[in-house]
Formats: structure tokens, C-alpha cells, sequence
């Protein structure tokens, strides 16, 4: 094997590569993405939602997540949402690769016979994502195994919530077993993506079947893993220094500008319109670029291995040396050119009506979360009343049934965090609850808080306050008939069914109140989720902040569904879930948080455009990870 070539003269070959094939890679990767947007990716959307529909469910979150993960429909599941998430990658990889190869022996291809040669090929992609899923999986297999095992040895007798808010010691035994695991899986697994670096150019371009892509790149990577790591990192950096630059030239050039439009809305549109379209442009452009340096570094790493005689010719010295400085020709021009006008457009007409489809402050509520809980305690009487005070527009709380039927207001499924209690709410009677005092642990001002019932929360809120009733089901997740029935029950007796709406973690819960009460408004709470939890029969969806993307509010307004969003404290987070349709806002400080819909509502119309444009600069840089950012308009009107 010839001696490896050091890190500086991959980079240098791969950056030649670019510089001779550049219209030919960059119109590849337009009709990769075009594709992708209107093909591909929706495919295997489809393909993922027809397979978790196999369960009777179009979705599956939170407490049925590990169950369904563990099932063979959710391992078939996985399995395919993996192998097609690499063969994706893959995909996109591929045609720069044919392109590299085919000018590096003067056989210079076009985009379109790239992207042509490469669905050709899509079923040996397959197999090669199949067969490293299944590699994976099994190096993977044991360290869950002890992550599984630390769980039911550490964390299993204790509520989740107070072992990771109060973290006692069996807390960080756990994380310590389980990151010790971690870290050997991930070692091993990224010694593996090291050996198997180079199988994808193999197969592509010697025609080798997956398992034998595999062996050579193996043989190939031997004794160059540090070498190997080099590469990728400078990688890593030359795509995190670009994507900093440019969103750098973005801010320098836009704020400026931006500066000038205030007087105006008539000149504001037009010119946020603008800089839509320049922003979006040259972030894609970054991410085109780092994509294309990443299959030719791939592809180059792949060359300088081969044994000697087998090099490409050009390389070799061997076969033609001239060729055209750019091949692709004619079509990849009109590839490029088709791929920036379509940017063009749809920045152009994403300003149409851009003012209207930024949200309105006005129609946001803001809820307390488990009552105003940065000013008394949790779940209490004392906390309703703050959240009263604080101006929300409701308050959240959490229900649970003791061991005689009463439904008490508490969140923990024990007494550990709020009164150093191990018993368990299912083991106690209510009577037992109240002499618990539950508010000593927040401060002196509220010894003697206790425990309230259902029925005392509906009457201390009356109708001043909306209450968000949160089911809290047991980890043994028994039936939730019980709790619904005692929750309608104390509701009816409060005659408060027209001021509370209900929720849970549990979809078998708010099923299980529509069947038992049609006409009362029910929500899923979504800490994760697998699926389309827009087609399930509710009224509402209360999310995460980081599962709230664009594609989930847009698909839930669609229903007619509000969002809620939770729990967000940071008042400077406000601005941004108006502007993207969020309809309401838990939060454990309502006071705060109602203050700053209030400043909100006093921006004019330039202010708010202006305003939405400038976070839109900071809340959505590019990075390795996340591909372009740029700013897009919400996906919908105005939250109802």
C-alpha cells in the first residue's frame, strides 16, 4: 500500500476537484435538493407514516414511545427511518462522487447524467445503509443494554421529574454507568465510521456489491484513522468558519439597510423581500459548497488509498491532463440557473402578504404553569391565586387519583421533591395528603401550604382563570378510565366545564375523556413523538419548544388546532413563538411573560416587521448540522 498522503494534499486535490467540475457539482446538488423537496423527502414521509399507521395510530409519543420502539413494528420502523435517512445522505453524496471520478478520467459528467446514474444505483445504496444499520445496531445493543439495566438499578423507584430537577445520588450513579456505556459505544462506533469511510466511493465507482465496499474500505483506512480524523475535523471548521462568515455579511449589510426602511412600510417589504432572497441564497450556497467539499474529500481520501498502478490516471500521470476547467457544460449552467430562480421565487412570493402572516401579540394567552410556581409553591391554592394576580390568561395543573378515589392536585408521583416523602400518591389517602405540608420547601411564607383537591382549585379559580387540567397517569399506566371519571365528575359538580380544557401525556387519556365527554376540549402534550400527531382526534397540541417546528404548527392550523408551547421563562423568547403562530405559552413566570406581550402589542406594523426580520438573523445561523438557515415567514396566518 503506498504511504498515505498527508491531510493538506487531500484537501488541496479535493479543492482542484471543485475547481474544474464546479457548475457540473453545484448543479447536482440544486437537482438534489429539488428533488428532495418535491419527491424524496415526502416519500419517506409517507413511507414512515404508512408504518407507524400499522399500529391503529397515525402517531406515538412520550410514555408509548419505548414501548412501540421495543415492538417489531417500531423496530422495523427504525430500521427503515435509518436506512433511509442514509440513503439520502448518500444520494446526495453520490453524484458528486460520479462527477470527481468521471473528469478525473476525462469522461467529464453532467448534472442530470449524475443524478440519472445515481437513481440507477439507488438499490445498492439501499442495501449498503441496510447493512451498516444492522452493524450498528448490534455494537449498539449491549450498551443500551446497561443503560436499560442502570435505569431499573438507580432511577426505577424514583419519580423521573424529581430525579432530574433534585438529582440525589443515585442520579449520577446512573448518568455514571450509563455515560461509561456511552462513551465505549461511541468510541467503537466511530472507530467503525472511520474503517468503513471510504465503502461509498468503492461501491460507486468499482462497481463492488456492499458487503465487499465494506471489506475494501476497510483494508483501505488501515493504519490512517488519526490522518482520516485530520480531514473531517479541518472539515468540520472550513464549514463552521464559512457559515459564520456569511451570516456575518448578512448582519453587516442587512442591519444598515434595515436602519433606513424604518420610516416606511412601503419601503420596508420590499427591501426585507430582498434580503430574504440574498439571505437564502447564500446559505444554501454554503451548504451546497460544504456538501460537495465532503463527497470529494470522501472521494479523494478513497484514491490516495488505492494500491499503486490502480490510481486514477490523471492522478497517476497516466491519460489525459487536459480537459475543460469546468465540465457539465450547458446543462449544469441551466441546472444552476433553474436552482436560483426557483430560490428567487419562492423568497419573492413569501413576501407576499408577509406582514399578515406574522403573528399577532393580541390573540396570545399566556398560562401558568402548575399555577404561578416562581411565586409560590406548585399545584397549590396559594399558587392559583398568584397566577390569578399575575394577569394569565389561565393556569396549568396536575391531577392525579390517591389510593381513596379523591383527585388530588400534584405532579410528582411521590413526595420526595416537594416534602422529602417517599410515599407514593397512589398509596395514600387524600386525608393522609393534607397533612403533608408541601410549601415549606419553597419558602417560610408558605408553611402550612397543603395539597388541594380538584374540587377546591375549580372553586378557588372560578371563572377568573381558565384551568389546563393535566392528567398525570401512574408509571404502571393502568387504565385511565378511573381518573377521567373523577375528573368530569368533580367538574360537573363545579359546573366548570365551560372554563377548563384537558390534557395529558397520555393519548389513551384524552381519548378517554372524548369518548366520555365529547364537548370538552382536549390537548396531547408532545415531550417526543414519532408519526403525524396532526391526524389524531383532539383540539389542541401542547409541545415542547424544540418539537414546535414550522411544519408541525403549519400542519396543526391546517386542523384549526392552537399550539401551546412549554415551559418557556425566557421573556425574550416571546416574540419569536408569536411571529410563528404559537397560540399559547406556559410558563413557570407569568408575570414576567404577560409583561412582555404587553410591550409587544405596542410595536406598529414596521416595528414588528423589522423586529421579525433582525431575530431572524440571529435564531437561525447555518451550521454543519442544521443546513441553511436564513429567515422564513410562519407557516400560517394568525393563531385563532
Amino acid at each position: 500500500m503506498s504511504p498515505p498522503s498527508p491531510p493538506w494534499a487531500i484537501l488541496s486535490r479535493a479543492l482542484r476537484d471543485f475547481r474544474r467540475s464546479a457548475g457540473a457539482m453545484i448543479g447536482y446538488e440544486l437537482l438534489f435538493r429539488m428533488a428532495s423537496f418535491a419527491f424524496l423527502g415526502p416519500a419517506v414521509t409517507l413511507i414512515l407514516r404508512a408504518l407507524i399507521a400499522r399500529t391503529g395510530r397515525y402517531a406515538v409519543g412520550n410514555t408509548e414511545l419505548l414501548d412501540f420502539i421495543l415492538s417489531p413494528m417500531g423496530v422495523a420502523t427504525g430500521a427503515v427511518a435509518t436506512v433511509l435517512t442514509f440513503f439520502l445522505a448518500a444520494f446526495q453524496l453520490s453524484g458528486v462522487i460520479l462527477i470527481a471520478e468521471g473528469r478525473s478520467r476525462g469522461r467529464p459528467r453532467s448534472a442530470s447524467n449524475a443524478f440519472v446514474e445515481v437513481l440507477r444505483r439507488s438499490p445498492e445504496l439501499l442495501r449498503l445503509g441496510l447493512i451498516l444499520f444492522v452493524r450498528f445496531s448490534l455494537v449498539l445493543l449491549p450498551g443500551l443494554t446497561v443503560v436499560w439495566l442502570a435505569y431499573w438499578a438507580f432511577w426505577s423507584r424514583y419519580d423521573l421529574y424529581f430525579l432530574t430537577t433534585s438529582r440525589p445520588p443515585a442520579f449520577w450513579f446512573g448518568v455514571a454507568v450509563s455515560g461509561i456505556a456511552s462513551v465505549v459505544v461511541g468510541g467503537i462506533s466511530v472507530r467503525l465510521l472511520l474503517r468503513w469511510l471510504v465503502s461509498l466511493p468503492v461501491l460507486l465507482i468499482e462497481r463492488r456489491g456492499p458487503q465487499d465496499a465494506l471489506r475494501v474500505s476497510a483494508s483501505r483506512t488501515r493504519g490512517r484513522p488519526w490522518r482520516n480524523v485530520t480531514i473531517l475535523a479541518a472539515w468540520l471548521l472550513g464549514a463552521w468558519l464559512l457559515g459564520l462568515s456569511a451570516t456575518g455579511l448578512i448582519r453587516l449589510v442587512g442591519e444598515p439597510m434595515l436602519a433606513r426602511a424604518s420610516g416606511s412600510l412601503a419601503t420596508a417589504i420590499p427591501l426585507i423581500g430582498t434580503l430574504m432572497t440574498v439571505h437564502v441564497l447564500l446559505l444554501v450556497g454554503v451548504d451546497v459548497v460544504v456538501g460537495i467539499a465532503l463527497a470529494l474529500i470522501l472521494f479523494r481520501i478513497d484514491r490516495e488509498a488505492l494500491e499503486p498502478g490502480t490510481a486514477d490516471p490523471e492522478s497517476a500521470g497516466v491519460g489525459p491532463t487536459k480537459a475543460p476547467a469546468s465540465s457539465g457544460g450547458l446543462g449544469s449552467r441551466r441546472t444552476v440557473l433553474a436552482g436560483v430562480l426557483a430560490v428567487v421565487i419562492l423568497s419573492a412570493l413569501s413576501c407576499l402578504g408577509i406582514l399578515d402572516t406574522i403573528g399577532d401579540p393580541t390573540t396570545v394567552t399566556i398560562t401558568a404553569h402548575r399555577g404561578d410556581s416562581s411565586s409560590a409553591p406548585e399545584n397549590t391554592l396559594a399558587a392559583i391565586r398568584a397566577a390569578i394576580d399575575s394577569g394569565a390568561d389561565a393556569a396549568e395543573i396536575d391531577v392525579q387519583l390517591c389510593a381513596d378515589g379523591v383527585v388530588a392536585v400534584v405532579h410528582d408521583e411521590d413526595l420526595r421533591r416537594v416534602a422529602g416523602d417517599p410515599r407514593r400518591i397512589v398509596e395514600l389517602d387524600f386525608e393522609e395528603l393534607r397533612r403533608i405540608d408541601v410549601g415549606r420547601w419553597f419558602g417560610p411564607d408558605f408553611l402550612g401550604e397543603r395539597i388541594p383537591s380538584l374540587d377546591e382549585v375549580l372553586d378557588e379559580a372560578g371563572d377568573r382563570i381558565t384551568l389546563n387540567i393535566e392528567l398525570k397517569m401512574p408509571r404502571e399506566r393502568a387504565d385511565p378510565t378511573p381518573l377521567v371519571t373523577a375528573v368530569l365528575d368533580a367538574l360537573d359538580r363545579k359546573r366548570a366545564r365551560g372554563r377548563c380544557v384537558v390534557s395529558s401525556l397520555s393519548y389513551e387519556a384524552v381519548a378517554e375523556v372524548r369518548r366520555q365527554a365529547p364537548g370538552l376540549p382536549i390537548g396531547f402534550i408532545i415531550f417526543k413523538a414519532l408519526g403525524d400527531p396532526t391526524r389524531l382526534d383532539l383540539d389542541f397540541l401542547s409541545v415542547r419548544e424544540s418539537v414546535a417546528t414550522d411544519d408541525l404548527i403549519a400542519g396543526a392550523r391546517r386542523r384549526g388546532w392552537p399550539v401551546h408551547v412549554w415551559t418557556v421563562n425566557d421573556p425574550g423568547r416571546l416574540a419569536s413563538l408569536v411571529d410563528r403562530g404559537i397560540a399559547d405559552v406556559l410558563t413557570s413566570d407569568p408575570r414576567t411573560m404577560v409583561a412582555r406581550r404587553a410591550e409587544l402589542k405596542g410595536l406598529d406594523d414596521i416595528d414588528r416587521l423589522l423586529f421579525w426580520y433582525r431575530r431572524a438573523l440571529i435564531e437561525r445561523p447555518w451550521s454543519p448540522f442544521n443546513g441553511a438557515g436564513g429567515p422564513r415567514p410562519p407557516p400560517v396566518a394568525r393563531p385563532r
